[in-house]
């Protein structure tokens, strides 16, 4: 039961997660972003977004060694669906990102 639990929690966590980025995501002003349009994707973000990414060019995020196909590691290279959404998301803003492995329970310590 403990095994169901912990798995539950955290296929909560990792859902709510995903969620949270997808309305974030379609939650932007929808405008043509193309070399054509003089609209870069940083022109989506408010001032202060724009400053705090300027501050923080690399964001970390964490990887979880197995949590295929959403997040994993192989060869000690992240992988996995969230993994290529947040590298997406971090080429459009234009921000390096560095992924850090951590496995669920760890990543509940480093919350606290």
């Amino acid at each position: 039961m403990k095994y169901l639990h912990a798995n539950g929690l955290k296929l909560l966590l990792m859902s709510c997660i995903g969620l949270a980025a997808s309305v974030c995501l379609f939650s932007l002003p929808i405008k043509k972003v193309s070399a054509e349009s003089g609209i870069s994707n940083r022109d989506l973000l408010t001032q202060d977004e724009r400053q705090w990414l300027s501050q923080h060019p690399v964001i970390r995020v964490m990887n979880e060694p197995d949590y295929a196909p959403y997040d994993f590691t192989r060869n000690g290279k992240a992988e996995g669906y969230s993994i290529e959404y947040v590298q997406l998301l971090a080429d459009k803003l234009s921000v390096k990102i560095e992924f850090v492995q951590a496995d669920f329970s760890d990543l509940i310590q480093m919350a606290k």
